[in-house]
């Protein structure tokens, strides 16, 4: 188990892709159910906290960086002790490794 994380902090691409999230939620499905989604969003990355590794590996699309599945929706991450910086928070359906252009040997 990685050892040493104690907070996450969002790229600012996350925190578009979130507030993005919030914005299609309360219009499709309402601000209770949007505003549930993001609390479950919120107990995954505190989970994250807790345990890193919990993530599967994904250097089929970038060095060091990790997913994790919620929902519909998959939140990509890599480990930068003491934080998990979250880089992205993307729909499943989506063609993911588009979604990271460039080398994948580099870190985002």
């Amino acid at each position: 188990m990685e050892q040493g994380c104690t907070r996450y902090v969002l790229s600012a691409e996350a925190d578009q892709d979130i507030g993005d999230l919030f914005d299609f939620s309360v219009q499709t499905f309402g601000s209770a159910q949007a505003a549930e989604y993001l609390l479950s969003l919120e107990d995954c990355l505190l989970r994250l906290i807790d345990n890193p590794a919990l993530g599967r590996e994904r250097p089929e699309i970038r060095a060091g960086l990790r997913s994790v599945a919620l929902a519909s929706h998959v939140i990509f991450y890599r480990i930068d002790a003491p934080s998990v910086r979250v880089v992205g928070v993307l729909h499943g359906s989506r063609d993911l490794p588009r979604q990271f252009p460039g080398d994948p040997e580099t870190i985002p």
